[in-house]
């Protein structure tokens, strides 16, 4: 249960190794964080009041998603996606600062967000 690189490393080695982290984009981008509102693109009529800030971090690539409290709105909120680094079912690629520029959709585990 290691993260995205440990998991490609056993795959693509025998013996696995472990990842190399890029020391210059992470001191340079350390604390930057790109944060947009966002909401279902093809929401059911109960989820059309829902709103989610999209958090990604740019010295490690890692992407959350979290619902902030709401009132009368029924649901429980918090936390909808944990930090880590996250597949773009869009592209099919890791998620990247370009994939996330405002009009663009993402998707993530089947859920579609504008």
């Amino acid at each position: 249960y290691g993260s995205w690189d440990d998991s490609m490393s056993s795959v693509t080695h025998l013996i696995p190794k472990p990842p190399q982290k890029d020391l210059v984009k992470l001191f340079t981008h350390a604390d930057k964080i790109l944060r947009f509102k966002a909401r279902f693109a093809n929401p059911k009529p109960e989820d059309t009041d829902r709103i989610f800030v999209v958090s990604f971090f740019l010295q490690d690539d890692c992407l959350a998603i979290h619902e902030p409290p709401q009132r009368n709105l029924g649901i429980v909120t918090g936390r909808f996606l944990e930090k880590a680094v996250h597949m773009n079912q869009v592209t099919g690629q890791l998620f990247k600062a370009e994939d996330l520029l405002p009009g663009n959709m993402i998707k993530v585990y089947n859920h579609e967000f504008e």
